[in-house]
C-alpha cells in the first residue's frame, strides 16, 4: 500500500505539467489590442507642436518675402535761376534734391565780360517740413566772386541761412526759395558783416525739378 502511495506522489506532477501543457492560451482580445495602442498614442499637442517646429523655418522665409521693402529716398535733379551772386546779377543755378529733406545747389555764372566777372555758389538746405509742400528749411551757403579787371580780385562770402520754400505749379516740382541770413564777408582783405536777405531779390532761387 505504502508503494502505490508513494507511485502516485510522482506522477501527480507530470500529469499537472502535460495537462498545462495540452490547456490553449486564450487568444489577444480587441481590448488588448486597444490598450497596447493607448500606450502608445501620442497627443495632438505633441503632434501639432513638431509640425510647427518643422514649418516654422519656411514660415519666416515665406514672411520675409512677403514684408514690404522700405521705400528708398528719391534724388531729383533740377534746373533754374539764382540770385544769390555776389555780383547781384542772376546766375544759371542747378539743384540736387535727395529725399524731401535734402537740397544741394550750386549756382554759376558771368555778369561780365567787359572788366571778366565770375560769380560761383555753393550751398545746402535742409526742410523743416517737406520740400514737397510750402514750409520753412535752415542751411548755408559759400559764395565767390572772381574779378579781372587791372587787378585781379577776389570777394568771398559765408552765410548761414533761414527761409522759405513754396512749390508754384500744381505738381510741386517748380520749387521757389527765399533765403537770408548773417554774412560774413572778406573784400580786399577788409571784413564786412550785414544781416538779411541774401540778395536785392529776397534771396530768391527758383528751380524745375526733373
Amino acid at each position: 500500500m505504502e508503494t502505490y502511495f508513494r507511485f502516485f506522489v510522482l506522477l501527480t506532477p507530470l500529469f499537472s505539467l502535460a495537462v498545462a501543457a495540452e490547456t490553449p492560451k486564450a487568444a489577444p482580445t480587441r481590448n488588448d489590442g486597444l490598450k497596447v495602442l493607448e500606450s502608445k498614442k501620442v497627443s495632438p499637442r505633441t503632434i501639432r507642436s513638431s509640425r510647427d517646429e518643422a514649418t516654422q523655418p519656411l514660415t519666416q522665409a515665406i514672411q520675409a518675402t512677403e514684408e514690404p521693402a522700405e521705400p528708398q529716398a528719391q534724388a531729383s535733379f533740377g534746373l533754374g535761376v539764382s540770385t544769390l551772386g555776389l555780383s547781384g546779377a542772376p546766375t544759371f543755378s542747378a539743384l540736387l534734391q535727395h529725399g524731401t529733406e535734402h537740397q544741394l545747389q550750386m549756382d554759376f555764372g558771368i555778369p561780365s565780360t567787359n572788366a571778366f566777372t565770375l560769380d560761383f555758389n555753393f550751398g545746402y538746405r535742409f526742410g523743416l517740413q517737406s520740400f514737397e509742400r510750402s514750409g520753412v528749411h535752415l542751411g548755408g551757403f559759400a559764395r565767390i566772386n572772381l574779378s579781372a579787371n587791372a587787378v585781379a580780385t577776389v570777394d568771398l562770402a559765408f552765410s548761414p541761412l533761414a527761409g522759405i520754400h513754396l512749390g508754384i505749379t500744381e505738381d510741386k516740382r517748380t520749387l521757389l526759395s527765399l533765403d537770408a541770413g548773417p554774412t560774413l564777408s572778406i573784400s580786399g582783405g577788409n571784413l564786412g558783416f550785414k544781416l538779411g536777405a541774401l540778395s536785392d531779390f529776397l534771396g530768391l532761387s527758383i528751380h524745375r525739378l526733373f
